[in-house]
């Protein structure tokens, strides 16, 4: 499949490394969380849109998934920069709007005079037709099994590359959580 990587050569950090990164970037050099949604969600959107959009989203079908925390907020702005490429973008949301923290919670207000669909999972049966489904669904917070779309997705046979990658992915994150660990580990990070 083309762009798959082999994620056991990524480099990651783990949780608590990730914590740190978090906390050092706004308390010792000022840079503040919605700062640093804008850069991963523009740089995830660039990424999609080289790698997988052959560099012109211009009508693509794209359909963003996102949860209620950063991933999720980045995943919005994503949303959002490819929409303003040309894309036809809908988001799908594991959560209503209530349940997202306050940065999320701000992109999504961008999101919403836009113009893009916007789903809460479990109004939909299937998931739409799309060139590219981009996950951003859970991050390194996770501290038990999903719950909602991301659960939904969790419970769909295994019919497609991109959800059986999703499915091992959570199945690693649950089996973590349940021996009372957080957070993704090596080869779980998105």
């Amino acid at each position: 499949m083309p762009g798959v990587v082999n994620d056991v050569n990524v480099p990651f950090i783990t949780t608590d490394q990730m914590r740190e990164v978090d906390r050092a970037m706004i308390e010792d050099y000022g840079i503040s969380l919605v700062q640093m949604m804008e850069n991963a969600g523009r740089n995830l959107a660039q990424l999609a849109r080289q790698r997988f959009l052959d560099g012109d989203p211009t009508g693509r079908r794209v359909l963003v998934l996102a949860g209620t925390g950063g991933n999720g907020g980045g995943g919005l702005v994503c949303a959002r920069r490819l929409r303003n490429w040309g894309a036809e973008v809908q988001v799908w949301m594991t959560a209503p709007s209530t349940d997202l923290a306050d940065v999320p919670l701000h992109q999504l207000g961008i999101l919403q005079p836009m113009g893009i669909p916007i789903v809460v999972g479990g109004e939909l049966l299937v998931l739409p037709p799309a060139d590219l489904l981009v996950d951003a669904m859970i991050g390194y917070s996770l501290t038990a099994p999903p719950t909602g779309l991301a659960a939904f997705l969790n419970a769909r046979p295994a019919g497609e590359e991109w959800h059986r990658r999703r499915l091992n992915k959570i199945e690693a994150i649950e089996k973590r959580a349940s021996q009372g660990r957080s957070g993704p580990s090596r080869g779980e990070t998105a």
